[in-house]
Formats: structure tokens, C-alpha cells, sequence
């Protein structure tokens, strides 16, 4: 009876050990193996830091991290118990670096083409460089961005040059780059001019944890044939952004097989649904201090929330809202800025200010080592202040895309209702609109 005691004990010691795994345990030191990237820059991302108490749910959460680089074919992690209750981490992660040319191109009335160039991790810093230049027939646009470590940069440059459009019922026309024509269902505009807007921007990013801070001087010059607000424009953009488990960008290093070290994982079902949140405020300035013919205050704030179900199909709620004070008509609040982009339009709403509400469910049909096949039916809607009332423009609709794991760019067809002048929009997109 007694030696059945303490075999009974030693079970129990056991059982319990391996029911709690390395819980509680202290992360001593942290072994990283690559194939051409600095071995720190592994350590730093890896949020799991020496003398750390260990848990599975942050030791999940630090491979995540390393995940959500996009840089790596595989990676394997190990934690192996030591004496006094210390665990060793052990990372061998699989990196290369690729270097990847884009060509899009739009037809139409507002045909246009654009060229980009994508690099990842030559120099072995886990590093990301961004280069694009595009033109359409009377605008072009060029970007130069770089991310490394937990900083970010860029400069952009467009210069746009059409004819905007006003509507009865205080609607506008929505321009961009490739899109500042009108369909041709939208007769007689109650007014029309001449919009020449350049834009120079230089922006830096710096994130802590979960929290990312920017800053952002613009020198911008507004043109228009009846002089609403021309002149510079020249203002300075403050903010900071907080989100954790929300959607990661375009992986172009897919292509080459960077980045999929999770695919395995992102095929399997979750255990229990996961949750996500953003919330971003910002501020954008100017008057003499920026060299502007004009006084600018604009606040601008944005919450979402994602849940991710079991079977991985995710509802997204966001919620946006702006106000622009005493502002010139170049800064006003536009409803498509409140909306997520789920939805496309060819006109718009603008006031002082204004709130946007946007859900969306993508349900993914299918789901297997070639890609990922979705629905996604949409609904937002966004009121802004003009005039001394409230205007609302609403839109619902559905996309239906393919995305390949080895090109991360969605293949599909939108449709747009919108419910506020009862007009139809259907396009194909190839990562965009077309």
C-alpha cells in the first residue's frame, strides 16, 4: 500500500506538470538560427524577451510576431525546460530575400498604368523597400517607402488635373488618381471646374508594442478655374494608431514563398474565436507656421473591431468619424473617406463634418493549400453635415474574390448599391478596382 502511495503521488507530480506545461517558467535564453538574416533582428520581434515568465499563450502570440513579418518560408520553434524552473527558446527560421516588379494598368476614359518595385530583406535587416510610379492621362503619382525594425518612411509625390463635378442633393464627383471621371449616367452637373491639386508628402512611423505614432508635413498647392480656395495648402499630420490581431497588408514575397510560414497553421481551424481591435486618432494642421494661404484644422478618429470565427470567416465593424474646423472646401469631410473601401462609387458626400459605419462579413467558401475563395457582403453608410443638416450617403453590396497564398492579391467582382440615389456599380478588380 505504501509503495502504491507514492507511485500514485508520482503520477500525479507528472500529470500535473504536463497538464501545466512550462507555465510560470522563466525564459532564459533565446536561440536564433537563420539562413542570411541578422539573428537580433529575430530576437527584437520576437516579444518573449530573457528573464519573461513563459506561457503558452504568450509564447503563441511571440510566433505570431515572427509570422506577421512575411519574411520567412518556415520556422520552427522548440522551448526546452531547464534547471530552476528556466526554459530556453530555441528559433530556426528559414529567410531569403526577393526582389519583385508589379505592372497595373486601368482602361476607360481614366486609363492609366503604374509600375512598382518591391524589395525584402537584401540586407538581411528584415527590411522592406517600396518603390511605384503611375500615370493616367492628366495625373501621376510615385511613392518611395521603406520599413525597418519598428520604423517606418515615406515620400509621395501626385499631381491631379481634371474636372470636378457637382450634383443636386449636394453630391460630388469621387476622384483619385485613376478615378476622376464620371459615368456617364451622371447628366448635367449643377457646376463644374477645373481641379489641379500638388501633392507632396513626407511621412514617418514609429511603432511601440501595440502602439504605432506618425508624423506627416505636406506642402500642397490647390488650383481651381473659379478660385474657391486656391493657393498652398501646407499643413502637418500628427497621430498614433493601437490595434492588435487585425488583417495584415499585401505579402509579396508570397510569391516566392517568403511569408507562408504560417499557411498550416491559418488552414486549421481556430480553437476558440479570436478578437481584434484598431482605434487611430489624428490631427492635421496648418496657417502661417506651415506656409498656408489658409487655416487648417482637421480632427480625424477611427475604431474597428474584427472577430474571427472558428472556421476562420471574419465580421468587421468600423466606425469613423471626422470634423474639419472652419476648414477651406479642399478639406472637407468626404464620405467615402468614412466608409472601409468595401464599396465602389463614383460620387460622393461632403460637409464640415461627418460619422461613417461600416460592417462586413467575409465567408469563405473554401479554403485549401491553393488559396482562399470568399464572399464578402458589406454595409456602410456615413452622414455629413452641409448646409445646416445632416446628408446621408449609404451603400450596400457584396464582393466575391480569389486569393491566391502565392500572389497575395485578390482576384474578383464588386458590387455596389447605392441606396442613397439608387445607382448601380459593378467592377472587376485585380488587388484593386478597375
Amino acid at each position: 500500500m505504501r509503495y502504491l502511495f507514492i507511485l500514485l503521488n508520482v503520477l500525479f507530480v507528472i500529470s500535473s506538470c504536463f497538464a501545466q506545461g512550462y507555465d510560470g517558467y522563466a525564459v532564459d535564453n533565446i536561440n536564433v538560427k537563420t539562413n542570411r538574416m541578422n539573428p537580433n533582428v529575430v530576437r527584437r520581434k520576437f516579444s518573449l524577451k530573457q528573464g519573461d515568465i513563459f506561457t503558452e499563450k504568450s509564447y503563441d502570440e511571440a510566433q505570431d510576431e515572427l509570422h506577421n513579418m512575411r519574411l520567412f518560408k518556415e520556422i520552427t520553434f522548440d522551448a526546452t525546460a531547464k534547471e530552476d524552473n528556466k526554459i530556453d527558446i530555441n528559433i530556426e527560421a528559414k529567410d531569403g530575400y526577393f526582389f519583385f516588379p508589379l505592372f497595373f494598368a486601368s482602361g476607360g476614359d481614366k486609363s492609366g498604368v503604374s509600375i512598382a518595385l518591391i524589395e525584402g530583406n537584401y540586407f538581411k535587416q528584415g527590411e522592406a523597400v517600396f518603390l511605384m510610379g503611375g500615370f493616367s492621362k492628366d495625373s501621376i503619382n510615385s511613392l518611395v517607402g521603406l520599413s525597418i525594425n519598428d520604423n517606418s518612411y515615406s515620400f509621395k509625390f501626385s499631381k491631379l488635373d481634371f474636372d470636378q463635378k457637382f450634383y443636386d442633393g449636394g453630391w460630388s464627383s469621387n476622384y483619385s488618381i485613376y478615378s476622376s471621371a464620371e459615368d456617364d449616367k451622371y447628366h448635367n452637373p449643377i457646376r463644374e471646374t477645373r481641379t489641379e491639386i500638388e501633392h507632396y508628402s513626407l511621412t514617418f512611423a514609429h511603432k511601440i508594442d501595440l502602439i504605432s505614432l506618425f508624423v506627416s508635413p505636406v506642402i500642397e498647392r490647390v488650383s481651381y478655374n473659379d478660385n474657391i480656395d486656391n493657393g498652398s495648402h501646407n499643413k502637418l499630420s500628427v497621430g498614433f494608431d493601437i490595434s492588435d490581431n487585425m488583417p495584415q497588408g499585401a505579402n509579396m514575397g508570397a510569391v516566392f514563398g517568403y511569408g507562408l510560414s504560417d499557411k498550416e497553421k491559418a488552414l486549421k481551424d481556430l480553437p476558440q474565436m479570436k478578437y481584434g481591435y484598431r482605434f487611430g486618432f489624428g490631427y492635421t494642421g496648418g496657417g502661417n507656421w506651415t506656409g498656408s494661404d489658409y487655416e487648417i484644422n482637421k480632427f480625424t478618429t477611427e475604431t474597428a473591431f474584427i472577430a474571427e470565427f472558428k472556421k476562420r470567416h471574419i465580421f468587421l465593424l468600423s466606425l469613423k468619424a471626422a470634423q474639419s474646423i472652419n476648414g477651406t472646401f479642399s478639406e472637407s469631410v468626404r464620405s467615402v473617406e468614412l466608409f472601409t473601401g468595401a464599396g465602389t462609387y463614383s460620387r460622393q458626400k461632403l460637409g464640415s463634418r461627418g460619422v461613417g459605419l461600416s460592417a462586413s462579413f467575409t465567408y469563405y467558401l473554401l479554403r485549401n493549400n491553393l488559396g482562399l475563395f470568399a464572399v464578402e457582403p458589406f454595409y456602410q453608410s456615413a452622414y455629413l453635415y452641409q448646409d445646416g443638416g445632416y446628408a446621408n450617403h449609404s451603400g450596400i453590396g457584396a464582393s466575391v474574390f480569389y486569393k491566391f497564398w502565392r500572389f497575395p492579391f485578390p482576384v474578383g467582382v464588386n458590387y455596389t448599391h447605392n441606396l442613397s440615389d439608387s445607382s448601380n456599380k459593378v467592377s472587376a478588380f485585380f488587388g484593386a478596382g478597375l
